[in-house]
């Protein structure tokens, strides 16, 4: 028993150091019978609100994980080093994940950047990593290889026309190409710097995405391409698209 104002045996001791072993547990497992055994102790304790601020507190003076810190977390989990890769869920393991996360309610259901400032924070977050070029350029990529995107009903009839005639064209549509954060649909194969873009009637008609497709073209124009946009109800006339994508192809 330590007295008043004497000084602990301990004292400045880190508890690895007076343990046989750096690291306890090192290389062993517990029995399924000390787990049961420790999660039936751990029912019904929860931490005490006071507690609760001081983890909260604590968490809120850690560092912010860096660029490169996310990049090697990244990178650790891509293909062969995700625990899952090559693996199958079974049926009945699906359905208790979809039993489980019945009913539960995301954190952010209902509020908005005046109501939360956890959204404010995070939006910032993601609009700093946004200006970064290197990371927009690869997060479109991902994003377009995970969808697995094809050309759709207006784009494959682009395409069939490219390849019916042999036009100089070759389709990008599916992250191969991406600029400033867009992904033009149709870019020339002959060494050139032009684009096709195919546009949709009534999607490419809307308020927010026609701001969009103006911020589109404006990023291809400061990059030196040309873009020749093509519209959805303008393949009525196939022989007039085909002209255009000619003469648009010959043009210097």
């Amino acid at each position: 028993m330590t007295r008043k104002g004497d000084v602990s045996w301990n004292k400045g001791v880190h508890m690895w150091a007076t343990r046989p072993h750096p690291r306890g547990m090192a290389g062993k497992h517990h029995t399924i019978e000390s787990m049961k055994k420790m999660s039936i102790a751990h029912i019904g304790i929860c931490p005490s609100e006071e507690t609760r601020k001081k983890m909260s507190e604590t968490q809120k003076q850690r560092p912010p994980t860096s660029e490169e810190t996310h990049q090697k977390i990244s990178v650790s989990k891509i293909g062969k080093n995700n625990p899952i890769y090559g693996k199958h869920r079974s049926e009945e393991t699906r359905k208790k994940m979809s039993e489980a996360h019945k009913d539960q309610v995301p954190w952010c259901k209902g509020l908005t950047k005046e109501t939360d400032k956890r959204i404010v924070i995070q939006a910032k977050q993601m609009l700093k990593r946004w200006q970064d070029p290197v990371y927009r350029e690869k997060n479109v990529r991902a994003t377009a290889k995970a969808q697995h995107r094809r050309p759709n009903h207006p784009e494959t009839i682009v395409l069939e026309l490219i390849q019916r005639y042999n036009l100089p064209f070759v389709y990008t549509g599916s992250g191969d190409l991406v600029i400033d954060g867009f992904n033009p649909d149709f870019k020339n194969n002959n060494g050139g710097n032009k684009l096709i873009e195919v546009f949709g009637d009534f999607w490419h008609n809307k308020p927010k995405v026609i701001e969009r497709d103006n911020r589109r073209l404006i990023a291809y124009k400061k990059h030196d391409y040309q873009t020749l946009v093509i519209w959805e109800h303008e393949l009525e006339n196939l022989d007039k698209v085909i002209m255009n994508i000619k003469t648009f192809a010959e043009t210097i």
